[in-house]
């Protein structure tokens, strides 16, 4: 049985699988350099067993690049939980490092986290990852029939403007995530989007947002890696729609790195 989700400061999104999981884990990720316009996906070493995590489309993999971005996202990831990959659109990217000081890097972002606690049985690992995607389907499911009507409402709204006015009606603590759609659920992966409110320390000053927010968890290889979509505003169709759809791209590319047969 799925708790309620438990906020971490601001990327409480993992802490979800958290009160479902009991071991997952990871080592640092190495990067990769292709000789083509083809960006080079991230190697993950996972108990033994290597994932490779192609950046989704239009981004850019940037941990690593700049201690300052990194200790941004750092500061987000719950602590039983390693942060392996960070990605931002390019041009995003290439005007952070012309201002360095410039928040819109989260505005639409991706990372990869790993559980710090990883069996290396891959049948213990086969077997926690259908228990778990089997308890977030079912939780996610009873907290979407169940949701509220000011949210419903921003859901429904048939333009931007109508979305903003209903999100104004929203509360929704710092770091909670709402889920607001179940997109697939089967033996390769769990993927839902959820609203949620995120904050973050940048240049010393607490900034939070609301934000829609997609989760992915993957089957590789006989381990499980979770990826995080976020883009800012609130879930009205439109963006809850654009996050689905980048969020299911990003997992089967990933799938399909590392061998899966996509149908």
């Amino acid at each position: 049985m799925v708790a309620a989700l438990v906020p971490h400061r601001s990327g409480r999104l993992a802490l979800c699988v958290a009160l479902v999981s009991a071991a997952l884990g990871l080592a640092p990720p190495a990067a990769a350099q292709l000789g083509n316009d083809e960006p080079a996906p991230v190697q993950l070493m996972i108990k033994r067993h290597k994932v490779l995590v192609p950046p989704p489309m239009g981004m850019t993999s940037v941990m690593g690049q700049d201690w300052m971005l990194d200790g941004i996202i750092a500061g987000t990831t719950p602590k039983p939980y390693y942060l392996e990959a960070v990605f931002i659109p390019s041009f995003v990217w290439d005007a952070y490092q012309e201002r360095h000081a410039d928040d819109n890097f989260l505005a639409d972002f991706a990372v990869v986290q790993t559980s710090k606690r990883l069996s290396f049985d891959d049948q213990d690992n086969c077997d926690l990852f259908f228990r778990m995607r089997h308890a977030l389907n079912e939780s996610f499911k009873l907290q979407i029939e169940s949701m509220t009507t000011p949210l419903r409402q921003v859901m429904d709204a048939s333009s931007e403007t109508d979305a903003r006015t209903a999100a104004a009606n929203v509360s929704i603590d710092d770091g909670r995530m709402v889920p607001v759609s179940i997109v697939r659920n089967d033996d390769e992966a769990f993927i839902s989007v959820s609203a949620t409110r995120f904050s973050a320390t940048i240049d010393g000053q607490k900034k939070s947002w609301m934000m829609v927010a997609g989760m992915s968890m993957v089957m590789i290889n006989d381990r499980v890696v979770y990826l995080y979509k976020y883009k800012r505003g609130a879930p009205d169709p439109n963006r809850v729609a654009a996050v689905r759809r980048s969020l299911a791209t990003w997992t089967n590319a990933v799938l399909n790195a590392n061998g899966a047969q996509i149908e």
